[in-house]
């Protein structure tokens, strides 16, 4: 059972070192893209601006699958600004940024290294109030008024937007919901991993609100550089991920039959209150509050399956997956459209049961979700298909049986992660089955063409 909400989990590693090969603006660096970035950074700014970076300040932004997407450079004299590549299809784009904040409000800078296109987004308290962008010289404004009480990632907002002197209004859902979509510039999320709060900064507004960063956050300014000796590797996570093409998502599992390869499917729960029955707590101090919850500060768990295929070879394919409400649930209200998201590989969570199976059992599992959830037609029931039904019936289309109790809370009942967490602690396992009372790395792993 999980409620569809904007906490996200953080990951920072040291990585990374760069030298300077001669005087000609050349570079030498290790990671590949980053040198393919920087070659086309050399033609599209000044050698007085080039000069000016600082290349022992670069946080290189990974992707879950550890993969450089974009990097960014700090100036060495105009303060906190900074040079931002983004690889893409084409080869790359980017852009200057400057962030002018103090904590949750302030400012934040781009513009074209052409200098035709510039914005200038203004945020209070994380939420975007005014937007304003020139691109050839046509300038357009863009003013934001929230309801009162709204949170970052629900509610209502009026939209008014200046162009050429032409003024139009649009009222609409925050988040994608409806016709307007406003991404927080700015957000305070519980992170997990580390037991506490802390500020994320969108890499939508920062890379020029590029669509492939849409939700996208990281826990550094992206404005400022990396360490002064050892750059920072950021991991970026997103929010909102619903999974649009749940065929293509999980093409890349082969079906083999015999002993060539090896496949597994884990059920992994978090826990409201970990090794208790309980089917909701209350969010610590500090946490993000669910989207879904109608703004109650309760935590009710998730429940999420994990695929994994292993090739003789050692290669792995791995892909995470959940199930969740798209708008507002709550006992008093417990149906919402269901959609499934991918956005689980770096979510925590208290224990899981994993089964070594046939590649027929595990084919059996992904083609009942790829009929089942692919047209988005299975309604999110907090009582009858919640995300703990959704594993529950992954694992049973695999012949896996988890004999799950249904439990209650005030104004409902059924499957929740607190009493399966507790069913899987208790559970007689087989030869094939593995229960791990401790969170484990389970990032998606594996592409394919």
């Amino acid at each position: 059972m999980n409620t569809k909400s904007l906490v996200l989990f953080i990951g920072i590693i040291t990585v990374y070192s760069c030298v300077k090969s001669n005087a000609d603006l050349k570079l030498t660096f290790a990671d590949p893209v980053v040198q393919k970035g920087v070659e086309y950074l050399v033609t599209q700014i000044s050698k007085d601006e080039f000069s000016d970076l600082n290349f022992d300040k670069i946080q290189i932004i990974k992707d879950s699958n550890d993969h450089t997407g974009s990097f960014v450079v700090q100036s060495k004299t105009l303060g906190n600004a900074s040079a931002v590549l983004i690889k893409n299809a084409e080869g790359f784009t980017g852009n200057w940024l400057k962030y002018e904040d103090s904590q949750e409000s302030g400012t934040i800078k781009t513009w074209s290294f052409n200098q035709k296109i510039k914005s200038e987004v203004t945020f209070v308290e994380g939420r975007p109030t005014k937007i304003i962008k020139n691109e050839n010289g046509i300038e357009k404004k863009t003013l934001i008024k929230y309801q009162s009480g709204n949170s970052i990632v629900s509610g209502k907002v009026t939209v008014t937007q200046v162009v050429n002197g032409v003024q139009t209004s649009e009222t609409g859902n925050v988040g994608g919901g409806g016709s307007v979509t406003l991404q927080p510039v700015v957000v305070t999320a519980y992170v997990t991993s580390m037991g506490t709060s802390a500020l994320l900064y969108s890499l939508y507004w920062a890379t020029m609100q590029n669509a492939i960063y849409n939700f996208q956050y990281t826990p550094n300014n992206p404005s400022m550089g990396g360490g002064t000796a050892n750059p920072t590797r950021i991991s970026f996570f997103q929010g909102p991920s619903k999974l649009t093409n749940i065929a293509n998502y999980l093409k890349c599992f082969t079906n083999i039959p015999g002993t060539t390869n090896t496949y597994k499917i884990t059920i992994a729960v978090d826990q409201p209150i970990k090794g208790s029955r309980s089917a909701w707590s209350f969010n610590p101090v500090g946490a993000a509050t669910s989207a879904g919850s109608g703004g109650v500060p309760a935590n009710v768990g998730h429940t999420f399956i994990i695929l994994t295929q292993t090739t003789s070879s050692g290669a792995v394919t791995q892909r995470t997956v959940g199930f969740y409400p798209s708008g507002n649930v709550n006992p008093a209200s417990p149906i919402s459209g269901g959609e499934l998201h991918n956005n689980e590989a770096y979510r925590d969570f208290d224990v899981s049961l994993s089964v070594t199976m046939t590649s027929s059992q595990f084919f059996n599992a992904i083609n009942y979700i790829n009929s089942t959830y692919s047209t988005g037609s299975v309604n999110y029931d907090l009582n009858m298909m919640n995300c703990t039904t959704f594993g529950i019936a992954v694992m049973a289309q695999a012949g896996v049986n988890m004999n799950a109790t249904i439990g209650s809370w005030a104004g409902g009942s059924g499957y929740n992660p607190g009493d399966l967490g507790e069913d899987i602690r208790a559970m007689t396992l087989q030869p094939n089955m593995t229960m791990s009372p401790y969170h484990f790395s389970h990032t998606n792993r594996g592409e394919c063409y």
